[in-house]
């Protein structure tokens, strides 16, 4: 055997190891993926809708990995018997037990043990917000009061009566659409507690409730005073720049006492001396002797 083929055999065993050392690492990786453990969860077949009752049509099994299965996802269709959609949910989303609730279709199925469903059934109570207010949406609640024995605390007010408050639906829709009709929304229901609700019943007879819509994300409670009529009159006259000038109670003026007049001497008169009269008896005569004074 000469020299070449020596080299040659060398060459061509080098290249065989580096090629199998190759191959293994690339199809390693391959073979892990599909030793890799799944597990089949439900998944939305289509799109639904918050309220829906939920059917076995609607969903299908779909085989997840194992370490990604999402916590609480429902693994069986039985565990969709007398259950409701509590939120909405897209194709291909997986079904879990925290979005979902026990009931029947309809708006009772959504309302939190524990919570109430409040409607607020006046036009003018979503023209603070000009009607875009849907299902799902954070609103705060103002009552606005025109009574006249407001006027010792500065006249009419509006207060800000509940914050962060939960819009389950708006007329009777359950579910938002993405569209909003501000001339035909009549009315919507609020998901508060039993003590809110008491308030939202008494307010509503005192005045008038509207709805100022909030940021999805914003769940800060807002320290907010109550504005009364007083309050703005202030506001308008600091816009024009008028300056409220104090009004100070000017004193009347004291009369100073009139001076007595001076006492008038008056001569002293002396009374008249009336002369004295000396009766003298004798015996059954009698006589009468006057003495004048000097």
């Amino acid at each position: 055997m000469t020299m070449r083929t020596t080299l040659v055999l060398i060459l061509a065993l080098v290249c065989g190891i580096s090629a199998a050392v190759g191959s293994s690492f690339f199809l390693g990786p391959k073979e892990v993926v599909k030793e890799a453990e799944v597990t089949e969860i439900l998944v939305a077949a289509v799109e639904i809708k918050r309220g829906t009752q939920l059917q076995p049509e609607f969903v299908k099994k779909q085989a997840w990995p194992t370490a990604l299965v999402p916590e609480g996802a429902l693994l069986t269709y039985e565990q969709l018997e007398s259950r409701i959609a509590f939120t909405s949910f897209v194709v291909g989303e997986p079904l879990l037990e925290s979005r979902i609730a026990e009931g029947t279709f309809g708006a009772a199925s959504l309302v939190t043990p524990g919570m109430r469903a409040f409607t607020i059934a006046t036009p003018s109570a979503t023209s603070g917000v000009a009607g875009f207010v849907m299902p799902g949406n954070r609103v705060d609640v103002l009552l606005t009061m025109k009574q006249d024995d407001n006027e010792a605390i500065g006249g009419s007010g509006t207060w800000t009566l509940l914050q962060n408050v939960e819009i389950l639906a708006a007329d009777t829709r359950l579910e938002s659409d993405g569209k909003s009709n501000a001339g035909k929304l009549t009315s919507v229901t609020l998901h508060v507690t039993p003590d809110k609700a008491i308030k939202l019943t008494l307010a509503a007879t005192l005045g008038t409730l509207t709805l100022t819509l909030r940021n999805d994300g914003d769940n800060e409670i807002a320290e907010i005073d109550p504005v009364t009529a007083k309050d703005l009159r202030n506001l308008q006259e600091a816009m024009l720049g008028i300056v409220a000038t104090p009004v100070v109670e000017t004193p009347e003026p004291i009369e100073e006492p009139k001076p007595l007049p001076e006492p008038v001497e008056k001569p002293i008169m002396l009374a008249k001396k009336q002369p004295a009269q000396i009766l003298i008896k004798r015996g059954h005569e009698s006589s009468i002797i006057t003495i004048n004074h000097r």
